[in-house]
């Protein structure tokens, strides 16, 4: 019995030790766990046959490298849970591998087979290739925008579906509506040529001025009335 539980133990060890130890990275948690080091990234997604197949394939990579000492972190990303870094890395084929050093971002080329990557990487052949330029890069500004835009659009069509789904198309017409008659009218107003604000406010006060002066027309009317009706009455009175 206690060399059965001391086989069961060694065997348990010896399947934790042999499991493979591949980062799962993320939008987050990307850009800073990335830096040190050097990197072997490949992109999948969980409905693509080949990244299924490739899977094991990458596992067994990092396992000899970790025998070999060969000082190499493995990850990988997957497209539908990070779109931004799917976006950053114009990922446009799966399964995609690169290799990253000093954020240099170098294309895999080759066959996905276990003896071909472990060539690749033992004999550097990673040298031989041009790392990404400034545009293509992910960890440039021009890609971090990429990324950034990518989220923005994401979220725009998952607000055009909820509007579509929840709210009245009627009032969205109105509500709309009323934002372009406001839009509108603050583009004439802040586009007018100042003769023309000029003569609007000379208008305006021109209008002023006869509304004032017909309420004293006005006032003066009633008081004539009021003197009529007075002298009137006075009349009567005599009589």
């Amino acid at each position: 019995m206690k060399s059965i539980s001391i086989f069961s133990l060694f065997v348990i060890l010896l399947s934790y030790f042999s499991r493979a130890e591949v980062f799962k990275f993320n939008d987050l948690n990307f850009d800073k766990q990335v830096v040190e080091g050097e990197w072997m990234v490949y992109f999948y997604a969980d409905w693509c046959g080949h990244c299924n197949m490739f899977a094991p394939v990458f596992e067994d990579v990092e396992l000899k490298a970790r025998e070999k000492n060969l000082n190499l972190n493995f990850g990988k990303i997957n497209i539908d849970e990070n779109p931004q870094l799917a976006s950053r890395f114009y990922i446009t084929s799966l399964p995609t591998l690169f290799y990253i050093k000093d954020k240099q971002v170098r294309k895999f080329n080759i066959p996905r087979t276990t003896e071909r990557i472990m060539q690749f990487i033992e004999e550097k052949e990673w040298e031989g290739i041009k790392p990404r330029g400034f545009i293509a890069s992910p960890f440039s500004v021009v890609g971090r925008w990429v990324g950034y835009a990518s989220v923005i659009g994401a979220f725009m069509t998952s607000f055009g579906k909820w509007i579509q789904q929840y709210v009245n198309l009627w009032a969205l017409f109105g509500f709309l509506t009323v934002v372009l008659f406001a839009c509108t009218y603050y583009f004439i107003k802040s586009n007018m040529p100042s003769s023309m604000k000029t003569g609007l406010r000379k208008s305006k006060s021109k209008a002023k001025k006869i509304s004032k002066n017909s309420g004293l027309k006005v006032d003066l009317k009633e008081e004539e009335i009021k003197e009529e009706n007075e002298d009137d009455s006075n009349h009567t009175k005599k009589e």
